[in-house]
């Protein structure tokens, strides 16, 4: 009897079966599921236990080891705060060696694939073992220095945050220069990470960094979620040429197959004459809330009438969750909250499929982040008739296009809360008719965006490492 191959997958988080809530972990359990149902492949999880996790869960090819940390983490977004992180990253690293040996034991064995900066400790560990891995970067931490300098040049975001070392290393570096201050950063965090009178912020970043730069240098091949990430970790890790490649994720097929079948939410009345705009991202300043709220404002002031047509609806915890970014998402809250002519209803955390009912409900959905490596919920907005308007950065760059996709200009940040005015002002203007046939178009073109072609180039790039060949590139 031949043995099936077999893959072991770190990662920081890995939720449970339909139970994904982020992002990341929805595209691990996608990718996860579509390789064993392609390839035959046999998935070993290892993951840290975030609040209430099972330790252990299997199903249809996947078996899930979920190690405690050293200190209990609460939530997912906990993990990121100072006194969770490092201890975490340490533990996964920990268990590495014992993971890889039970896998080999079963079987044929792929190359370890170690999936976010947070498993640079354990890749590093595995590559000192002499073991083969695949990374892949879902989020680039050198990517969010280089716009954390922006504070400097934003009037939105320099009053929306405290950040006065960011601002004032932002106003001392020309923009022209900052990618190669955020290149020495990377090479200087293992040591100036360790300064003792260093920020805790500024620490906290450089050890991202430090962990990332790991994952880079000890994987025998690199993925990137996106074409437009793929250029972005070359442009920040020049040592990654060669070796990186690129993949895009996949939208829901049962959604866009099987339309108006499935249930809608949305607070109100659906009316012909309301434009339903929804919003779905972590309240982090990375997903650009702030601007919308300001853009909204703008246009009750300016638009009134128009105003007075639109309702958003927000899914992602704005306001409730905590860390490093609770007051910047309680100040968005009350900013929505407070206007007048535009409905604003805050649905808070909810299941994927809650957010899925209120993409089929909703005529447009906006990502006005600053960065964006990806997006899921793009495509998977697309699968079910609904417009998208998103900045033009990484990921929907590569997912959009007109007449169903809008791109606005993000590169100038003073121009950012007119950009997204200009926009809505555009979708506000089409009749109803001609939102159905561009949302029709939207889950035509979902359909490009499969989960099964994502696994394959993740398959392809497992046997890329074992040969030395170049990842593939969707």
């Amino acid at each position: 009897m031949t043995r099936l191959p077999r893959v072991l997958l770190i990662a920081a988080h890995f939720p449970s079966r339909d139970r994904g809530r982020d992002g990341q972990g929805n595209y691990l359990l996608e990718v996860a599921q579509a390789l064993h149902r392609t390839h035959g492949t046999r998935i070993a999880v290892l993951a840290l236990r975030i609040g209430r996790q099972r330790a252990h869960e299997t199903w249809e090819g996947i078996r899930v080891e979920r190690v405690e940390p050293a200190s209990s983490i609460p939530d997912l977004f906990s993990l990121y705060e100072p006194p969770f992180l490092a201890p975490a990253m340490k533990t996964l690293a920990r268990h590495a060696p014992a993971a890889i040996r039970r896998v080999e034991a079963d079987g044929p064995v792929l190359p370890a694939w170690c999936h976010g900066y947070e498993t640079g400790a354990a890749a590093s560990a595995l590559s000192h073992m002499g073991r083969q891995v695949l990374g892949v970067i879902h989020y680039l931490v050198a990517q969010e220095s280089l716009y954390d300098l922006q504070v400097a040049d934003d009037p939105v975001r320099r009053s929306a945050y405290d950040s006065p070392l960011a601002t004032a290393i932002g106003l001392a570096c020309p923009r022209p220069f900052r990618p190669a201050l955020v290149r020495g950063a990377v090479l200087a965090a293992p040591h100036t990470r360790r300064f003792p009178m260093m920020p805790m912020a500024i620490r906290q970043q450089l050890l991202k960094l430090e962990a990332e730069a790991a994952l880079i240098s000890n994987a025998g091949a690199l993925l990137a979620v996106s074409p437009g990430l793929a250029e972005c970790i070359s442009r920040l890790y020049p040592a990654s040429v060669g070796r990186l490649g690129h993949c895009m994720a996949g939208s829901p097929v049962d959604a866009h197959e099987e339309p108006g079948k499935a249930g809608h939410f949305w607070p109100w009345p659906q009316r012909d004459d309301r434009f339903r705009l929804a919003l779905v991202g972590r309240p982090t300043g990375q997903k650009g809330w702030d601007y919308l709220a300001s853009a909204l404002h703008t246009m009750e002031a300016c638009n009134p009438s128009t105003a007075g047509r639109l309702e958003v609806v927000m899914a992602g915890g704005l306001g409730s969750w905590g860390g490093p970014y609770s007051a910047w998402g309680k100040a968005v809250r009350r900013s929505l909250s407070a206007l007048r002519r535009v409905a604003f209803h805050n649905m808070g955390m909810v299941s994927h499929s809650r957010v899925m009912g209120m993409l089929r409900a909703a005529d447009c959905l906006l990502v006005p982040s600053v960065f964006e490596p990806f997006g899921l919920v793009i495509p998977e907005a697309m699968s079910v008739a609904c417009l998208v308007m998103a900045s033009d950065t990484d990921g929907p760059r590569a997912l959009l296009r007109p007449p169903w996709g809008y791109l606005l200009r993000f590169s100038r940040p003073r121009d950012r809360v007119q950009e997204i005015h200009r926009g809505l002002l555009a979708l506000l203007s089409l009749t109803r008719s001609e939102l159905s046939r561009r949302g029709a178009m939207a889950r035509m073109a979902a359909r490009a965006f499969t989960w099964e072609r994502c696994a394959m180039a993740h398959h392809e790039a497992m046997l890329g490492v074992m040969s030395g060949e170049r990842p593939p590139r969707q």
